[in-house]
This record gives structure tokens, sequence and C-alpha cells, in this order.
């Protein structure tokens, strides 16, 4: 099972990963644009470039979207503060203060 942690270096790792793909993407596009030699040609080159990233963000950004569901489900408790107020924490921390999980609440976020 994941827990935090992990959730979070994968979704860093992913963003990395996307990160180095649109770069990839953005160069090999320009190298294309160099070669254009007309206006028409200029314009299908980047209409089909531009439809291209449009799906591929749309697709990272749900992937990204789904990861950081889990990240934040493996993240937050809810908690108790030694005041006796409730509501959610990360990590079993509100306000610097180490907190008491509610009853049926995991102990950790792990």
């Amino acid at each position: 099972m994941i827990n935090a942690v992990q959730a979070g270096q994968e979704y860093s790792v992913k963003v990395m990963e996307f990160a180095a793909t649109n770069s990839q993407a953005a160069f090999d596009y320009l190298q294309k644009l160099a070669a254009v030699q007309s206006p028409s040609g200029l314009v299908e080159l980047s209409t089909i470039h531009f439809r291209e990233q449009t799906d591929n963000l749309t697709a990272q950004a749900k992937e990204l979207a789904e990861l950081a569901q889990r990240w934040l489900s493996k993240s937050v408790l809810a908690c108790r503060s030694p005041t006796g107020e409730t509501g959610l924490c990360l990590m079993g921390k509100m306000g610097g203060q180490q907190l008491t999980p509610i009853h049926g609440a995991p102990a950790t976020a792990g």
C-alpha cells in the first residue's frame, strides 16, 4: 500500500516527466518550424502542433489531478486538537500541535 510520502514522490516524478515531454515537443515544433517554406505550411504545422499539445496537456492535467487526489487522501486525517477542536489535519498536526486522531481514524497518514 502506498503512503503519503510515496504518493507525493510519484506526483513529483510525473510532473518532471511531463515537463521533459512538453519541452521535447516544443523543441520538435521549433525544428519543424525552421523548415517551413510557406505561410500555409506555417498555419498547418501550428494547427497540428497546438491540437496535439492541447490533447496532451488535457490528458496530463487529468493524470496529475488523479495523483494529487491520491496524495491528498493519504495526507489528510480527521483529528482532535488538545483543546477538543475537531477538523482535518495534515500528517497529524494542526497549528503546530500534535493531534489525536478522532475515534476510528487511522493514527498515521501512511
